[in-house]
């Protein structure tokens, strides 16, 4: 009764501590019963807190990638902080997971072990986004890039050869893609410089 009311009174100290916690906080023990789960926890699980304490691990977190991060922490062969991917009911979140093991008070279900889950979704998001970008601006720069290419070889490999209105039209279909080339290049410092810290924008009523 002593022993259980010494846990009783841990659990409550941390979920003090850390319930108001924007990242969520999972604490489970030996068997994988979830003993404490703060407000955070439910935007991940779709589940309320009290719903989740009490239930093992398995059947509130569908992710067999997190339970293998779980066993790793619990061998104490884990990496410090691991990226997992969530599906739930086909919304996909991406958290980045920090596991530690914690003594727990005169538990025969210990050691528990304590798991903070921070939402990297966005960031991922952006990445992809940036991924996407950088793939649209090469093939964006490289059309024009060949055509310059491809008229220049001509113009330096016919020399004499080639008749003057050929050569002119040559000239301001390169002139052209030219232009194009540079804007593109232009519109990249535009973006290089709103991504800044200081962007140097003169702000006016």
């Amino acid at each position: 009764g002593q022993l259980q009311q010494q846990r009783t009174g841990q659990l409550a100290q941390l979920e003090a501590t850390l319930g108001s916690l924007q990242e969520a906080v999972l604490i489970v023990d030996a068997s994988n019963y979830i003993l404490l789960a703060n407000k955070a926890l439910q935007a991940i699980s779709s589940r309320t807190a009290t719903q989740i304490i009490g239930h093992r691990l398995e059947l509130v977190l569908h992710s067999a990638e997190f339970l293998t991060y779980v066993e790793a922490v619990r061998r104490g062969k884990a990496q410090a902080q691991h990226e997992v991917e969530f599906i739930e009911d086909g919304h996909t979140t991406w958290l980045e997971v920090t596991g530690t093991t914690i003594p727990s008070q005169g538990s025969s279900r210990g050691p528990w072990m304590l798991f903070v889950l921070h939402d990297i979704t966005k960031q991922k998001k952006l990445e992809a986004v940036r991924k996407d970008f950088v793939a649209n601006v090469s093939h964006e720069l490289r059309t024009p890039l060949s055509v310059i290419k491809g008229y220049v070889e001509t113009l330096v490999d016919g020399g004499a050869d080639i008749p003057p209105e050929d050569r002119e039209r040559f000239l301001k279909t390169i002139q052209r893609h030219t232009e194009r080339f540079n804007s593109l290049l232009e519109d990249l410092l535009v973006l290089s410089r709103l991504e800044s810290i200081n962007p140097g924008l003169h702000r006016e009523s």
